[in-house]
């Protein structure tokens, strides 16, 4: 009898210890999965996902990169001498002409190759102060050409983005695709013709590219001090 009491006393008190010792450990754990979704949100906290842009910086836009001169012989052949030396065979180009004792002539060729020197018809390598060296392309036109067409020299536009436009003798085309409008002038100066490329209209806005084709024989000159102005040596 004294033997049974013994056994349930030591049975009880190993319960007891046994019971502690479950809590003891339950009450740990509980800490550690506190501790450990705390240092989670800390860590989802410091985490900060860096936004990526999906639009790609358009690059600065660069005007001698898409404008040249054009000189265009009554046999049909062209050609272009631009500051851009990078344009493959067909790359499209725009072509405006402002003839002397006609309407504005608007063409549409494409590059046919570029060749090592001068294809123009007159000295047109000189005369040019924009920066980069120039080169030069034939063109195949697109068009015939008007049965009284001789030798005209004009702005080449470079893979346009619009058709110019024109409306009371003033010939425009966004340019930079900013939605405003460039102006285009071309005036005769002495032995030659100055190209100019305007922010607003000829004269009254911003000169923003000027050009000269050099001719070896005397021209009556019509411009204005503000076609040339700041291109003369």
């Amino acid at each position: 009898m004294i033997v049974e009491k013994l056994l349930l006393k030591n049975l009880l008190i190993l319960n007891i210890l046994m019971t502690a010792v479950f809590t003891s450990c339950r009450i740990k754990a509980e800490n550690l999965d506190t501790v450990s979704d705390r240092n989670l949100a800390e860590t989802k906290l410091l985490v900060v996902p860096t936004p990526v842009s999906s639009l790609t910086p358009k690059p600065a836009f660069d005007i001698n990169s898409k404008i040249g001169i054009v000189d265009v012989d009554g046999d049909e052949t062209a050609c272009l001498r631009t500051k851009n030396g990078n344009l493959p065979e067909k790359t499209p180009i725009s072509i405006i002409i402002f003839p002397y004792d006609s309407p504005t002539l608007v063409f549409t060729a494409t590059v046919k190759n570029k060749v090592d020197e001068s294809c123009a018809c007159r000295a047109s390598e000189s005369g040019d102060k924009n920066p980069g060296e120039n080169h030069f392309y034939l063109l195949s036109l697109n068009e015939k050409l008007p049965e009284f067409f001789g030798f005209e020299v004009g702005f080449g536009v470079i893979e346009p983005a619009q058709s110019f436009k024109i409306q009371n003798n003033l010939a425009s085309l966004d340019l930079n695709e900013d939605g405003k409008p460039e102006y285009f002038r071309q005036c005769s100066g002495y032995e030659g013709t100055h190209f100019t490329i305007w922010a607003g209209k000829p004269l009254k806005g911003r000169r923003i590219w000027h050009s000269f084709y050099y001719v070896d024989y005397d021209t009556v000159a019509d411009c204005k001090k503000k076609d040339w102005e700041g291109t003369e040596d």
